[in-house]
């Protein structure tokens, strides 16, 4: 306390109102020492997001006898309907098998559901402000 004796002095002379434990708990603050109240505003980006897979298909015009349209044929990555067709429409359930393999994916068995989608924190944009007149 008796440290903070003369920079008090000088505060109360500037026109500082408070006690010196009050001074020294606010210069604590300041400097990061003691923990503050602060207010988080939380917002939710709830767009649409697409998972898209990579495409099997790239430059080919047919699979198996089944034409594919320009998407199929120019795009990286597919949505996983449209692969999933695709490999339908050709019935190549073995290449389609070969597919999941290959990229370490997995189909669903038939009235299998999805598990619950827990909410991450990276989906969150937040701001921090100091609170005032604390």
């Amino acid at each position: 306390m008796q440290s903070f004796q003369p920079e008090y002095q000088k505060a109360t002379q500037s026109g500082y109102t408070g006690t010196l434990p009050e001074y020294i708990k606010e210069k604590e603050a300041k400097l990061g020492y003691t923990p503050q109240e602060v207010e988080v505003t939380r917002e939710r980006d709830y767009g649409r997001k697409v998972k898209t897979y990579p495409n099997p298909f790239k430059g080919m015009r047919t699979y198996n006898g089944v034409v594919l349209d320009a998407a199929a044929r120019d795009r990286d990555s597919l949505e996983s309907k449209t692969i999933t067709n695709i490999f339908k429409r050709a019935n190549d359930q073995e290449g389609f098998q070969a597919y999941l393999d290959e990229h370490g994916y997995r189909k669903r068995k038939p009235g299998e559901r999805r598990t619950t989608r827990s909410e991450k924190l990276s989906e969150y944009k937040y701001t921090v402000n100091p609170r005032s007149g604390n």
